[in-house]
Formats: structure tokens, C-alpha cells, sequence
């Protein structure tokens, strides 16, 4: 009970974990019982290095990572990750090596959680949720990929809030249940046809469109 209580808090962080926690109870519950790991990292030790194959998504629950994208002269200059953020999400959804090296400040000594890629395709391959997991792979992937102009150049602290929110809002169709309501409030006072509901509905997606930046 104590795992859930430690591991839970901190994966709904990520806005997945906290919808995964609401459609699938159970399996969230043996995933923070089972598939969590914790490491603590004195000043200065590294987490890992470019090139390495990546086993776990990490989460930051006290003090501060340090990442460097790329290797050798091709470093880039450092990314600070700070708590309630996380690194290599990306080895859930396809085969990943680090694309960079991670290492705590030689000021201070930093926690990480972590969970165990492996144990989460098991828990989930057969879940209700599988299709919803699939489509939000496949639009981390295509994103992650257009958003860097190739898949060599995604980083390992890519996909942070509210991206990833965006991710969620579409894979479990959130947003879709959030039009329909919408388009009941809209037609609540008035007489229910065809016509106007499709008036309603060309309202909300185009207020939607709008926010996401697609309007004219």
C-alpha cells in the first residue's frame, strides 16, 4: 500500500498515468506496486550516457537532473529537469537508446523514479486500454519526429505538459466527449434537427481550432 501511495503521486504527474489510473484502477495499482524503482544519485553521478540502450522512464522527485543533448563536439548546452518532470518516455513506445547523457548537479544530490519499460508493456498489452495506447504512440512518435526534424534528433527529455496532455485529450477521446457536451448545453434551450446540430458542432470545432492555433 505504501508503493502506491509513494509511486502513484508522483506518475500522475504525467497527465497518461493519471488518465491510465482512472480507466484501468487495477492494473495502475500492480503497476506502482511492481514496476517502480528508485535510485538516488550523490552530486555529480551520472544516471546515464549517450548511446546507452534505455530499460526505464525516469521521474525527477527531488532536486534537479542536468541534460546534455547529443555527443562530443555535438553537445549541446545543458537542460536542467526539474521535479515533476521526466526523461525517456520514449522507450515505452519504440526501441530507444539515450540520445544524450543525464547527471546530477555537483551541488546537490538528486532522486529518480523509475519505471521498468518492460513491465509496462506486460501489464498493459492485453488491457481495455491497448488501442487507446497504440494511437497515443503513434501520435508521441509522429509528433516527436516532425516537432525535430527526424526521429535522430528527439531528445530525452522531449514530450513535457501540456503536449503530452494534447496526446492524452485525443488518444482517449476526452475531447470528443468534451464537444458533445457542449453541443447539448448549446441545444438544451432550443428545438433539436439535424441542422442545427451540425450549426452547433461547426461552432465547437472551430472554437477548438481556434485555441489550438488552426483558425484563420
Amino acid at each position: 500500500q505504501l508503493r502506491v501511495e509513494v509511486y502513484s503521486q508522483w506518475l500522475a504527474f504525467h497527465t497518461l498515468f493519471k488518465a491510465l489510473s482512472n480507466s484501468e484502477p487495477g492494473i495502475f495499482l500492480e503497476l506502482c506496486q511492481n514496476s517502480m524503482t528508485e535510485r538516488a544519485l550523490a552530486p555529480g553521478d551520472e544516471l546515464f550516457r549517450f548511446g546507452a540502450k534505455c530499460s526505464h522512464m525516469y521521474f525527477v522527485v527531488k532536486a534537479s537532473l542536468s541534460y546534455v543533448f547529443g555527443y562530443g563536439e555535438l553537445e549541446q548546452k545543458s537542460t536542467e529537469v526539474g521535479i515533476r518532470q521526466w526523461l525517456s518516455e520514449a522507450t515505452l513506445w519504440v526501441k530507444w537508446s539515450h540520445q544524450g547523457r543525464a547527471y546530477a548537479s555537483c551541488s546537490s544530490a538528486c532522486d529518480i523514479v523509475m519505471l521498468i519499460a518492460s513491465e509496462f508493456h506486460t501489464l498493459f498489452a492485453n488491457s481495455s486500454s491497448r488501442m487507446q495506447l497504440q494511437q497515443y504512440a503513434r501520435l508521441y512518435a509522429t509528433r516527436a519526429t516532425s516537432d525535430n526534424g527526424g526521429a535522430e534528433h528527439v531528445s530525452d527529455v522531449w514530450g513535457q505538459r501540456p503536449l503530452i496532455a494534447e496526446f492524452v485529450d485525443q488518444a482517449f477521446e476526452i475531447q470528443r466527449e468534451n464537444d458533445e457536451q457542449k453541443i447539448l448545453l448549446m441545444m438544451s434551450d432550443q428545438e433539436f434537427s439535424p441542422k442545427r446540430i451540425f450549426q452547433a458542432w461547426r461552432r465547437v470545432v472551430a472554437d477548438r481550432d481556434e485555441a489550438l492555433g488552426f483558425g484563420c
